[in-house]
């Protein structure tokens, strides 16, 4: 089999290592990946050039794109067929919603291609979207040869919305070679990293590692940690809470943590490369992601629960999402 395939996310090395285990699944002969040449930082708008995992032994095709940053407005100005025609793929797969105008013209390009598309899903809240998206998201739906959902609700959510043809629930996954649990000593690369934070060996360190919105309920986290600090009794290990990552609830999340006279009690990294997130999670004793649910949005997969698991840190989660 001969798969190619389009993905805005693979703009970040680490996210390549999906299609580099296809690659290697006996029977599939060659692998083409399209991402963009030019993208915008979620967390900082900062422009972002695509990098490149070591392990990508497969052609790794760059387009420039308009909107770029912007999951479902961003269009490549330019398209591969040529060396697609060339190419002969079987399956055509776009990691893109089905709304999306990267998925419209992937779409095109199963057309002119001659393979089937197959694209994927985050979305598990039941929502209508404005024209012409909704036909965008229709028409999707009917020219896809099969359809993959990051979970159940997100797929039940395809089908309530029309989808006939083939889902399947594929979640995601951890790179085990990033994640792992904290070597023991006192030696180890984790408590290293843990004091040149500033912290303690004899803290509890409980953290966070994500975006900084409202939608990830970290406002609850804070409130706990005051509880925490309140309750705490002589001989009980100091509370560090450890928040790794960006976004504009940050100036919000400090002048609370002000108020309540616990700034000492948390550590603020900024945002840190994603393959650094295993370095960074090892350094807790356990993880706490309190999303919320909001009106058009629930926790869609909380990825970073499983990578906190495969580090061996206990996690809490909340009843936001499946």
């Amino acid at each position: 089999m001969r798969i190619a395939a389009i993905s805005h996310s693979c703009v970040v090395a680490v996210n390549q290592q999906l299609f580099v285990a296809l690659s290697r699944i006996p029977g599939v002969e060659a692998v083409q990946l399209l991402v963009p040449a030019n993208w915008r930082n979620e967390y900082t708008g900062a422009d972002q050039a695509p990098t490149r995992l070591p392990d990508v032994d497969f052609p790794l095709l760059q387009r420039p794109v308009a909107k770029p940053g912007h999951v479902s407005l961003h269009a490549y100005r330019s398209l591969p067929l040529r060396e697609w025609k060339a190419f002969r793929p079987d399956v055509l797969y776009a990691a893109q919603e089905p709304w999306s105008l990267a998925n419209l013209q992937a779409i095109w390009l199963s057309r002119k291609l001659g393979a089937p598309l197959v694209f994927h899903t985050n979305q598990n809240i039941l929502k209508r979207y404005p024209l012409p998206f909704s036909l965008f998201e229709q028409f999707a739906y009917r020219n896809a040869g099969a359809a993959l959902a990051y979970s159940e609700d997100a797929r039940q959510v395809m089908v309530t919305k029309g989808l006939k043809n083939p889902s399947a629930v594929v979640p995601y996954a951890v790179e085990l070679s990033q994640f792992f649990p904290r070597e023991a000593g006192d030696s180890s690369e984790a408590m290293v990293l843990r004091r040149s934070l500033g912290i303690a060996d004899s803290d509890f360190v409980v953290g966070y590692l994500g975006r900084f919105v409202p939608d990830k309920g970290l406002e609850t986290l804070v409130r706990a940690a005051a509880r925490i600090v309140a309750g705490t009794a002589p001989g009980d290990p100091p509370l560090k809470v450890l928040m790794v990552g960006a976004g504009p609830q940050e100036a919000e999340l400090r002048g609370q943590i002000a108020a309540l006279d616990l700034a000492e009690h948390f550590v603020w990294t900024g945002l840190v490369a994603h393959e650094k997130a295993g370095d960074y999670l090892r350094c807790m004793e356990a993880f706490a992601l309190p999303s919320v649910t909001m009106p058009h949005w629930k926790e869609q997969f909380g990825r970073v629960l499983i990578e906190a698991m495969a580090c061996g840190i206990p996690v809490i989660g909340s009843n936001s999402g499946q």
